[in-house]
């Protein structure tokens, strides 16, 4: 995997890695950094990146989040996990979540369907927005931006509707792996 954690500053950025934006219109930030201008925009300033660690501060490409999400139980690789673990891990946590549809496990959103479940996670900080969808079917999907929309509950539900519709729309899919094409072995 090609992750690591990202910086706060704009010269910090990795190689190859995008600008981020915040929506149009929105105010500047508090910089948290000691030096530099008081007021910032909100990706480069306005929170410490490097600190949010796993809470949000990894950067990685949809591939490599694809590749990730398929290989927890296998996928086209040997599985990061073992079927125990992956079963406590989108196991319903309790009776807080007894009587919902779908309900949050341990990192991920889980929806059982059948014998199966979809997992997802979707993420937001100012100037990005990400989902991850690992279906029933063993389907894997990413979707990353580079900005962070005003109304970010209703970008995600669309994004969320029209990532399904293309799923379905597809009528064959590649019967080998394809990761190798993006530079992984």
């Amino acid at each position: 995997f090609r992750m690591r954690i990202g910086g706060t500053t704009l010269e910090d950025r990795a190689v190859d890695e995008v600008k981020y934006y915040h929506h149009p219109g929105a105010r500047l930030a508090n910089s948290v950094l000691p030096e530099g201008p008081r007021r910032v925009p909100w990706p480069y300033g306005g929170f410490y990146l490097q600190a949010l660690d796993s809470h949000g501060g990894w950067i990685a490409s949809a591939t490599d989040l694809a590749r990730f999400a398929s290989a927890l139980n296998g996928g086209s690789s040997p599985p990061i996990l073992g079927p125990e673990t992956i079963q406590l891990m989108v196991s319903r946590p309790g009776e807080l979540w007894e009587d919902k549809r779908y309900y949050y496990a341990m990192g991920w959103s889980v929806r059982p369907v059948s014998s199966e479940a979809n997992w997802w996670h979707g993420g937001s900080l100012p100037g990005a927005r990400s989902l991850l969808v690992r279906t029933h079917h063993g389907l894997v999907w990413a979707a990353l931006f580079n900005t962070s929309p005003k109304d970010g509950d209703t970008f995600f539900g669309e994004l969320d509707k029209t990532m399904w519709f293309a799923m379905r729309g597809v009528t064959t899919w590649p019967d080998h792996d394809l990761f190798p094409e993006f530079g992984y072995e």
